[in-house]
């Protein structure tokens, strides 16, 4: 009943696609890429309307807690499989591209840095950056908006405790190496901070959400 009429059109036009989608992995990566096209423009669609149809209730902030913690953890995943390892010159520019496009700040970069992909540069970008939305310290920023935003508590107090504890990390982080070419750390930061992302989301899960018993068959 908290939904409004164009958003179920939207979750009407995804369930249309679950088939698609399900079968989409066995018919090769062309027609995946293809159902996955057609997932993302009603998943667009419904994150417009989320933000900007639904009151800001403890509804609309647990549904972004789990955006942002989502974002959170597939940017540390991304970011410990591609900037952590070490890169021959010849690929790393390449590969910094892509994952700068990939979190949709391949422009913001140019424009602001205007040189070069660094990795100091790109984690300033991705981890440390909190205008950027696609960035770590703007999803940590975010939650700690959305579970200051929700009924006070011990538990609000504990996830509270948690979002700090991270941000507290990546403040800390060293983001310029020499000559602005050395990155931070990110291994290190993704092991600190990954850990406290996960707690806070099975702390949010636990506190808000019911859990119904799960119905097993007897045994014998």
């Amino acid at each position: 009943e908290h939904v409004s009429t164009s958003t179920w059109r939207i979750f009407g036009l995804l369930d249309l696609e679950l088939p698609q989608l399900r079968a989409a992995g066995d018919a090769g990566p062309v027609a995946l890429a293809e159902t996955l096209d057609r997932v993302m423009l009603p998943l667009l669609a419904f994150a417009g309307l989320a933000k900007e149809s639904m009151v800001r209730g403890p509804g609309w902030r647990l549904l972004d807690i789990g955006r942002r913690t989502e974002r959170a953890l597939l940017l540390l995943g991304l970011l410990e499989a591609t900037v952590g390892p070490p890169t021959g010159a010849e690929h790393r520019q390449s590969l910094h591209e892509s994952v700068l496009t990939a979190c949709e700040s391949l422009v913001a970069y140019r424009r602001r840095f205007r040189s070069d992909i660094t990795p100091a540069g790109m984690a300033t970008m991705l981890l440390a950056d909190p205008t950027n939305p696609r960035s770590l310290a703007f999803q940590l920023d975010q939650l700690s908006d959305d579970v200051g935003g929700l009924p006070a508590g011990p538990a609000r107090s504990t996830q509270l405790a948690l979002v700090e504890q991270a941000r507290a990390l990546v403040a800390a982080t060293r983001w310029e190496g020499d000559a602005g070419t050395d990155g931070p750390d990110v291994h290190a930061l993704v092991l600190g901070v990954r850990p406290l992302v996960l707690e806070l989301t099975a702390a949010v899960v636990e506190a808000w959400f019911a859990h119904a018993p799960s119905s097993r068959p007897g045994a014998g």
